[in-house]
């Protein structure tokens, strides 16, 4: 820094004949200051001209260079270890900037390093080389701390929904659909068909006219003995003496009719009806039964007594119905078929033990009138 010189009048506390300097207490501190903010201009203006200024003069001084490159290299550690990091044409570096820096590789301590051809030795060496310091940007450091923590937790959710998924679809494949319960009741009802045409008894035999002739013959024969205990008597008589003819040849029509009888066809059971005709049949009784109870449950709302109510069943309801009411699951198929009547099972008991009853007495032959 140029020394001050400071010119002074006589009687300023300098002698006019030797012109050296004698200064006040006052005039000397005010030196003192004046000289201590030149220092501290020249100070700020030397560390702008360190962090921005000297890099830039770097690369304007050599950009007339053929060959020259910048080096990036991160300071790390304590032992102050250069780790390299990137190289620049001077071009683009001086487009880049600092902030290129911050923003490729962070916050941190660096040396920029510029190589260049010299034209005076022809040498490819450093030419020029500055220690920079980089501050991260607010708020960065912090959610780059918290980024792998969020990472985890976010792929933890994301497992979680996708293992309830998961649980979500096997579930529906194992499940299986819920049965039709008009189908369950038209196969029911199929099979109830089957097994009354099963179990019917077959119609008594009427007697042959055979058979009633062995029989009058026999009642004869029984008759003769009686008023004719003689044999020879009885060879007198032309019709007794036509007996054991007759006799045999009745023996014989019935061993031709016991073989006519074993020689006969099998029973042919009768034809099933046509898939088609049976499930038209059997939904037509079902659309029936459905509806009469459909009617039973109104009239159960409606606090008609069921002994009443039993009547109109017991006239009206097909022989399928009849049969739902005798099995022990009758309840279970009403709610099959109406679910309405589930409130109503006590009513419904009741009008199914009147409709047996009736039932029971037209099996023994009693005719109840009720007026």
């Amino acid at each position: 820094m140029a020394a001050r010189r400071i010119i002074t009048k006589p009687g300023d506390g300098l002698t006019p004949d030797t012109g050296s300097q004698v200064l006040t207490a006052q005039q000397r501190a005010e030196l003192a200051f004046s000289q201590r903010g030149d220092e501290d201009e020249d100070e700020d203006e030397q560390i702008e001209q360190t962090s921005a200024d000297r890099i830039e003069a770097m690369l304007i001084d050599h950009s007339d260079s053929a060959r020259a490159v910048v080096k990036l290299y991160r300071i790390a550690g304590a032992e102050k270890k250069l780790v390299w990091c990137d190289d620049f044409a001077p071009a683009d570096f001086e487009a880049g900037g600092l902030g290129m820096i911050r923003e490729r590789y962070g916050s941190g301590e660096y040396q920029i390093r510029l190589y260049a051809t010299s034209a005076h030795d022809k040498l490819f060496c450093i030419r020029a080389r500055e220690n920079i310091s980089i501050e991260a940007v607010r708020g960065l450091q912090q959610a780059t701390q918290f980024q792998p923590q969020q990472n985890n937790e976010l792929a933890q959710v994301v497992q979680l929904l996708a293992q309830g998924q998961q649980q979500i679809l096997a579930a529906l494949s194992d499940r299986q659909p819920a049965p039709d319960p008009m189908a369950q009741m038209t196969q029911m009802l199929t099979m109830m068909k089957l097994m009354k045409d099963a179990t019917a008894s077959e119609p008594p035999k009427e007697r042959t006219s055979l058979g009633e002739i062995v029989e009058a013959m026999r009642m004869m024969r029984d008759v003769s003995e009686e008023f004719n205990p003689n044999k020879k008597e009885e060879a007198s008589d032309p019709l007794m003496a036509m007996l054991p003819q007759a006799l045999s040849l009745i023996g014989q029509g019935m061993q031709n009719q016991q073989a006519q009888q074993i020689q006969q066809p099998p029973v042919q059971h009768h034809q099933q009806p046509q898939e088609t005709e049976n499930e038209e049949m059997n939904m037509q009784t079902l659309a029936e039964i459905k509806k009469e109870i459909s009617s039973l449950v109104e009239k159960a709302v409606a606090g008609v007594e069921p002994e009443r109510a039993a009547l109109p069943v017991y006239e009206e309801l097909p022989d399928e119905g009849i049969e739902i009411l005798k099995s022990d699951e009758w309840f279970d198929v009403l709610k099959m078929v109406c679910p309405e009547v589930a409130p109503h099972g006590e009513w419904f008991g009741k009008v199914r033990a009147k409709v047996l009853a009736l039932l029971a007495e037209d099996d023994a032959g009693v005719v109840t009138v009720e007026n």
